[in-house]
């Protein structure tokens, strides 16, 4: 229902402001579009609380005053659960009792979620889930509760975080406090969402009051799916996969921001552990930077984990390449023309963002890039066969030229990542090849010395080029495959093979026919005396 009492009031006019500018009504993190709003909407003054806004302990029943940014008053409301860690309060006009919408039951439910089970986890709560992973909540009240007020909002917000309240300057009046929709109660989903969600702000703020806001909502948004409560607005991620050119660290407040930023921290929890989720929170530089010292403890930095999301958003639920949270969906992509073609363009809309370009045709191509002098890449090939894939980066000159083969494929796709502010242009050329005299010829084989040249390539998915050098004819020699511990598993006989060029392909099975699993292998060729040694990897 929309809200329309007068308390209620500067809330639906900012609601509607979004809903103005974004010209449809979204679900929206109030906590975030409140602190765009600090100036013209700042909180009141009130100088003093009533006298029930003593220091008394809080038992079911307590009548307490909240300050609510856009009230003309005090917010009358009553204590209607009293947990361990936390207290819920509900607005007294939202009370069933008196004609409100909330009951008994829903002030249990948000009391319960947050002292004793979620959906994720029966044996821990909010308050201790997310505790453990973000860290402790703050205390601005001198009591080691939070508050929870359930009141009346306009329906485009769902809840949020005011730090304006944990600071307000009647020391009676501050709370460790998430206030929550009444309107949603009944919807166990989204209540639980929302807290789950508000939570972490209030907890991010206590330790870095100044994140920058689209790593905050990230963060906030993976901890709805740590409690069991993923994408509570199902809208975030498939406007965010319609438009994967936005740049991730710029905030509009739309779904496709929230869904950006909630996907790449559920890639760095799911590729770094659960345990940098608090080092993110604690850490006092922001966005970039903090992101940067943050990752140099786990071996990386803000640019290899984006670009390593970025591929990761067009693989899916790939075991090496993608991960859960994209739960099979995929970025939008852009079809070539069949091949062969010349300079097609191309547009990466944005400073962090990123472009897929999919070939359909099967086989083997040769790749020409060409970026725009002006800006700053990073280019990769993700190759599928036989439903695997297997991903190699682009090397780009000083001119942001780079050159890539792809053999054997079922299909790829080129994803161009734009790291610059400027240059979002971009052509690429394309042809098809032989891979087996490609590789002869850049493996500049004539000489004097037998050679294994790189297997081809690498790694592979369904079939690997292994070519070689041979500097004398007749002799009888071998290549054999190793696995990883030592173990033997293909042999090939090579005799009476004149000098020169050769290749044998190897299809991924073992003597027997049978496909090995994915690993490293060995390849070792051996004439007479002399052996050659090569590492390969096999992504099935």
């Amino acid at each position: 229902m929309k809200a329309t009492s007068r308390g209620a009031a500067l809330l639906a006019v900012l609601a509607a402001v979004v809903a103005s500018e974004s010209g449809a009504v979204e679900r929206l993190c109030g906590a975030q579009y409140l602190r765009t709003q600090v100036e013209a909407f700042p909180l009141r003054s009130f100088k003093t609380a009533r006298a029930w806004q003593g220091d008394e302990r809080i038992q079911v029943g307590s009548k307490r005053e909240f300050h609510v940014r856009g009230r003309f008053n005090l917010l009358s409301a009553t204590c209607q659960f009293v947990g361990n860690d936390s207290y819920v309060f509900v607005e007294d006009a939202q009370w069933d009792a008196n004609g409100g919408p909330v009951l008994q039951v829903d002030a249990d439910f948000i009391g319960e979620l947050l002292e004793s089970a979620t959906p994720a986890d029966a044996t821990r709560g909010l308050l201790q889930l997310e505790t453990e992973t973000f860290g402790p909540t703050p205390d601005v009240d001198n009591d080691p509760r939070i508050f929870v007020l359930v009141l009346e909002l306009d329906d485009s917000l769902l809840g949020f975080f005011d730090p304006g309240i944990a600071i307000d300057p009647n020391p009676q009046l501050r709370r460790d406090l998430i206030f929550v929709n009444s309107s949603f109660v009944t919807n166990r989903y989204v209540t639980g969402g929302t807290l789950a969600h508000e939570l972490q702000h209030l907890i991010h703020w206590g330790l870095d009051d100044d994140e920058e806001v689209w790593l905050d909502e990230g963060l906030a948004g993976y901890a709805e799916l740590i409690s069991g409560y993923p994408e509570i607005d199902i809208n975030v991620v498939p406007a965010f996969l319609k438009v994967p050119g936005i740049d991730l660290t710029t905030w509009h407040g739309r779904a496709y921001n929230y869904g950006s930023a909630y996907l790449y921290v559920a890639f760095l929890a799911e590729r770094f552990g659960i345990e940098l989720m608090a080092d993110l929170v604690s850490e006092p530089r922001n966005g970039i930077d903090g992101m940067d010292a943050t990752l140099v403890a786990y071996g990386a930095n803000f640019l290899s984990t984006w670009a390593d999301w970025t591929a990761a958003n067009y693989a899916g639920t790939d075991p090496l390449y993608g991960y859960g949270a994209i739960n099979e969906r995929r970025a939008m992509s852009l079809v070539t023309p069949r091949l062969p073609f010349e300079r097609v363009g191309g547009v990466v809309e944005n400073q962090w963002g990123a472009a897929y370009i999919i070939f359909r045709d099967q086989g083997s191509a040769e790749i020409d890039f060409f970026g725009d002098a002006a800006g700053r890449y990073v280019v990769q090939l993700y190759e599928i066969r036989q439903g695997g894939g297997s991903l190699q980066s682009v090397q780009l000159d000083a001119d942001n030229r780079g050159f890539a083969r792809v053999a054997n494929a079922d299909s790829f796709v080129v994803i161009v990542g734009r790291t610059s502010a400027r240059g979002s242009d971009f052509e690429i050329s394309a042809r098809r090849f032989d891979p087996i005299t490609a590789v002869f010829a850049d493996g500049q084989m004539e000489g004097s010395a037998l050679k294994l040249n790189p297997p081809f390539p690498n790694p592979f998915n369904s079939e690997a080029v292994l070519s070689f050098y041979l500097p004398y004819p007749g002799f009888t020699g071998n290549l054999r495959l190793f696995g990883s511990l030592g173990n033997p598993v293909r042999y090939f006989v090579l005799e009476g093979l004149p000098a020169g060029s050769h290749a044998i392909v190897w299809d991924g099975k073992d003597d027997r026919g049978v496909p090995v699993a994915s690993g490293r292998y060995t390849a070792k060729l051996q004439f007479a005396h002399e052996a050659r040694f090569k590492p390969l990897t096999l992504l099935r």
